[in-house]
């Protein structure tokens, strides 16, 4: 039985590591590690120590990562900006995850963010069948109220599994968050890339961690008046069961649940009374 636990110590969280793999990039070394297209993609500087890896096209383009960094299961963590529109006179830009089985084949599974002028996003996931050759959508979160024109974005790839998890924050708050159906072709993929279409978008701090949870946390915070509140994401149909202590040492359950839609939303109201909390979850074999 695998265990992730949540730390809350004067009420901040952290989330212990397990000694994954991984693979960062902030730009501030350049775009070496990609193979871009030379015409539409470029290290821009944002601001002394900040950089960020910018495609502009008012067509479609792809950049990739050089070598193969995808495993059986990983995290892809990255912000966003769209800075221009161009599709539908000047409303509407998209911003993508692409994944491909090699360098030499196309683009077959797209993590799709979508923006129009109004300020809504549309986040979607959908795989290409090579053998029907049409393109199947297997998660699409509509359009979502969103005040700003940056995202941070989170994908898993969950250990196991055929399926991806979504979220798409913006300042702190979750826009959206739920795990697609399942995906034939998502054992297949070894690489990654990012893809504009009629956008002007900016990419930071790509991260792929190269083993993920089969539980991941979401966000958290302390509620005065409703105690610790969490969310979590994790393979729909799963039971998970969630233990809470007040020094590392003994642990007690505090409930168990199906995870019936992959998210989950809970409270600890008698975290009110005490000033340290730990929980840990498990997937219940």
């Amino acid at each position: 039985m695998k265990f992730f636990a949540i730390f809350v110590l004067c009420w901040s969280v952290l989330l212990v590591p397990c000694g994954a793999g991984e693979i960062f990039d902030d730009f501030s070394g350049g775009a070496g590690n990609w193979e871009p297209d030379p015409d539409n993609w470029s290290v821009v500087l944002l601001e002394p120590g900040r950089f960020a890896y910018r495609g502009d096209t008012e067509d479609d383009s792809f950049t990739c990562l050089k070598t193969p960094s995808l495993t059986d299961s990983w995290k892809i963590d990255l912000s966003l900006t769209f800075r221009k529109l161009y599709a539908d006179n000047e409303e509407r830009g998209i911003a993508s995850i692409g994944l491909f089985p090699s360098l030499q084949s196309g683009v077959q599974l797209l993590i799709n963010f979508g923006l129009i002028q109004t300020g809504q996003i549309s986040s979607s996931i959908q795989w290409f069948d090579t053998d029907a050759w049409e393109w199947n959508a297997v998660l699409d979160s509509g359009w979502v109220e969103s005040s700003s024109s940056t995202f941070d974005v989170q994908v898993i790839n969950f250990p196991d599994s055929y399926h991806l998890g979504l979220t798409v924050w913006n300042e702190c708050e979750i826009l959206f968050s739920d795990v697609s159906d399942p995906i034939a072709i998502l054992p297949t993929m070894d690489f990654a890339s990012l893809r504009v279409n009629h956008s002007r978008t900016d990419f930071e701090n790509f991260h792929i961690t190269t083993q993920a949870h089969q539980i991941e946390m979401l966000d958290s915070k302390f509620d005065p008046e409703k105690g610790f509140k969490a969310t979590l994401i994790g393979l729909p149909g799963r039971t998970i069961r969630i233990e809470k202590s007040h020094d590392l040492v003994d642990w007690e359950p505090f409930f168990e649940f199906n995870n019936a839609t992959g998210r989950l939303d809970f409270t600890d109201p008698s975290a009110k009374r005490t000033s340290q909390n730990f929980y840990r979850s498990s997937v219940v074999p």
